[in-house]
């Protein structure tokens, strides 16, 4: 009777620890928690090898600058400058690749696009690493490159 008693609280405490457990998981997943100082989860998700593109990528893109979701609008950028990219020349861009990486990739395709996508990934990569955000005049002129030398004949 000893052992089953035993047995018996061992059981009941892990059935409490996986169910606090199961709820801290619910709660964060989907932040029921008001009092909790994390940040607001972005509207874009942050992965950059994202290939499915809005169908009005540069109007969203602008969207996001415009409202002062900076970085969302540089992640769009950067990823519809690679999905463009490796759909226009074949560079054979991986997932798993870095923004170095993708750079040497596109090595030999045409000077403008990759000297725009250059520009495009210096500022994602100044935004991202070192939280330094682009004027607006910087953001526009990558901006109108992506527009006339990566997004043109896809």
């Amino acid at each position: 009777t000893v052992f089953a008693w035993i047995l018996k609280f061992i059981l009941i405490g892990a059935l409490i620890v996986a169910v606090v457990f199961f709820i801290s998981k619910f709660i964060d997943e989907f932040q029921l928690d008001p009092s909790s100082a994390r940040l607001k989860r972005p509207d874009f998700p942050q992965s950059r090898r994202l290939r499915v593109l809005p169908a009005n990528t540069i109007q969203t893109i602008l969207k996001y600058w415009s409202d002062g979701h900076i970085r969302n609008a540089l992640a769009l950028l950067y990823t519809a400058a690679l999905v463009h990219i490796d759909s226009k020349f074949s560079c054979d861009i991986l997932e798993s690749d870095t923004e170095g990486e993708c750079l040497r990739k596109t090595d030999n395709i045409d000077a403008e696009s990759h000297d725009a996508f250059r520009v495009i990934t210096h500022i994602w990569l100044r935004l991202a690493y070192a939280d330094d955000e682009p004027s607006d005049e910087a953001f526009r002129s990558a901006l109108r490159q992506f527009e006339k030398h990566i997004a043109t004949n896809t």
